[in-house]
């Protein structure tokens, strides 16, 4: 056996049987229950981590810049929470979901959704506050649609 391997492997010297380390009682189980036994054998080879090395301090410091200068401010944040919030409802999600499809009138999203044209001129007013439909104004018509297309992709993954 070569004891070099298993010195790296069990923890013992060129003089020594070897032996499992670890814990004051013996054991060499590691978290998930396994024994170095069970990981490495006498004879195996023993190599390196393959793990990119650690960056600089600088580097690190760089990197941690580059994220705060891409990042929102804090009323862009406020922005973001407000949109997300007007979306954590199920009555909304239908609509955004029947305007996903098309460019609808409040009697139209009512009867779409299944609710009273009320409530979806209440839901709507949510949604308008928070930016996430916008209104088209033809004479006495205002006729709904989703604000931006990338909630379309959160609304119904897979179609645009």
């Amino acid at each position: 056996m070569n004891t070099k391997r298993a010195t790296l492997a069990y923890g013992v010297g060129d003089d020594e049987e070897p032996r499992q380390t670890g814990e004051a009682g013996g054991s060499a189980e590691g978290a998930h229950g396994a024994s170095a036994s069970t990981l490495l054998h006498a004879g195996d080879e023993v190599r390196p981590f393959d793990a990119a090395p650690f960056p600089s301090l600088e580097e690190a410091r760089e990197r941690v810049q580059s994220v705060r200068r891409s990042m929102p401010d804090d009323a862009g944040l406020h922005r973001l929470s407000e949109r997300l919030k007007a979306l954590a409802d199920p009555s909304r999600l239908a609509i955004l979901n029947a305007l996903a499809i098309a460019e609808l009138r409040v009697s139209e999203l009512a009867e779409a959704v299944g609710m009273s044209q009320s409530a979806v001129s209440h839901q709507l007013r949510v949604l308008r506050a928070a930016r996430v439909v916008a209104v088209r104004r033809e004479g006495k018509n205002a006729w709904y649609s989703m604000a931006d297309d990338a909630l379309v992709c959160l609304i119904r993954p897979g179609q645009q």
